[in-house]
């Protein structure tokens, strides 16, 4: 992993005024998170910002790698393109300095309640994902990292599929339900289905949204129709170190 991360770019301003002078929101945002492992974030970024990083992800969509799998153990479809941290950091500057920002850090260590630390995974720490048909869809999943800030940069038409969508307090309803948390989880999410602990919500090109992602069962859904997703994720931990699994690697390596 760099150690160098952002030191080329000088951002300032990173949060958008309608949050970062607005401490009755954040406030309000906190206890959300806490409560349910999402929040969404319309806006959440400068302008200035997010349209120099959507300049450098479109930029970048022509060198993506495409994926076709079924992932292992999970039994979850990954029909997508991406590209891993590693090599977004050879490419952009701007993004990586993004990730490495104290402001936006405080930010999100305040939101979700302890210090955030970089992901030592040099594919998984940053990701570009993009849906870019129908049928693309990134599965059923819960990443290693605890926390994910994800940025849409593009996002499909109403009703085009390409929502993100999941289920709170997952390990512990798999507990009383019975069923596995980490293997063909599609049981479980019928049972989750059923008893109405399914969540989904449709996001706008410019949204972000926080996650609680090593926590929360999570994915995006089918596209319906053609169109594109195309969405920066940022990860984050509440530890410095941790051993990874090795789905990041078949997806991102």
């Amino acid at each position: 992993m760099r150690n160098d991360l952002g030191k080329n770019m000088n951002i300032t301003e990173v949060i958008s005024h309608k949050y970062s002078k607005n401490h009755e929101k954040m406030k309000l945002l906190k206890e959300q998170f806490s409560a349910k492992g999402y929040v969404k974030l319309p806006g959440f970024l400068n302008n200035d910002v997010f349209e120099a990083i959507s300049s450098d992800v479109w930029k970048l969509h022509r060198h993506r790698t495409r994926k076709d799998f079924v992932m292992p153990e999970l039994n979850t479809d990954r029909k997508m393109s991406v590209i891993s941290g590693k090599d977004v950091i050879n490419q952009s500057d701007i993004i990586p300095s993004l990730y490495a920002n104290h402001e936006l850090r405080s930010w999100i260590s305040y939101l979700v309640g302890t210090d955030v630390h970089t992901v030592m995974h040099n594919d998984e720490f940053l990701v570009l994902n993009f849906l870019d048909g129908k049928r693309d869809t990134h599965g059923w999943h819960l990443d290693d990292p605890r926390y994910a800030l994800i940025i849409i940069i593009e996002s499909p038409e109403k009703n085009a599929g390409g929502q993100i969508e999941f289920i709170c307090d997952w390990k512990r309803l798999a507990k009383e339900e019975s069923f596995s948390p980490d293997r063909n989880i599609e049981y479980g999410i019928e049972i989750c289905e059923r008893k109405g602990q399914l969540n989904s919500d449709t996001l706008q090109t410019g949204d972000c949204y926080l996650l609680e992602a090593g926590e929360v069962m999570h994915r995006v859904s089918p596209m319906s129709a053609d169109g594109s997703r195309k969405a920066l994720n940022f990860g984050f931990d509440d530890r410095r170190f941790r051993v990874y699994g090795q789905t990041a690697t078949k997806l991102y390596a």
